[in-house]
């Protein structure tokens, strides 16, 4: 039965009706299989909550702050986003970049990760 514990669904015998002794054995049987699965799962799931946890904390943080920079509400704020977030992926799609200028209508900064797909692959050094 050692062997047993190793496969992921074990297959074992049905008892005989009526045989107790076989019951109570393969009650044990199933309860160390369930007891195992859950001892090699529950670790990674754990921290899979944790690092996802640890991300919305993070999020829900930079919506505050720029909540309150802004004087806005925070799903204001995360409608601003998105919506800002779109009109990025329209302009790439079309091929324009993404920049922030100054009243002088002068680039003063490029706004990278919005470039074009053609200027993407392009700019790639494989």
């Amino acid at each position: 039965m050692a062997d047993d514990r190793d496969k992921p669904f074990a297959v074992v015998p049905r008892p005989e009706k009526g045989n107790l002794v076989e019951l109570v054995g393969l009650e044990k049987f199933l309860r160390r299989m369930v007891r195992s699965e859950i001892r090699k799962t529950l670790p990674r799931e754990r921290d899979k909550l944790a690092r996802g946890m640890d991300r919305d904390e993070e999020i829900a943080g930079l919506v505050q702050l720029l909540a309150a920079r802004s004087n806005d509400a925070k799903d204001e704020v995360l409608r601003k986003a998105l919506t800002l977030y779109g009109l990025a992926l329209d302009a790439r799609e079309k091929g324009h970049k993404l920049a922030i200028i100054n009243a002088d209508d002068y680039i003063v900064h490029d706004v990278i990760g919005f470039e074009s797909m053609v200027e993407a692959l392009g700019s790639r050094k494989d």
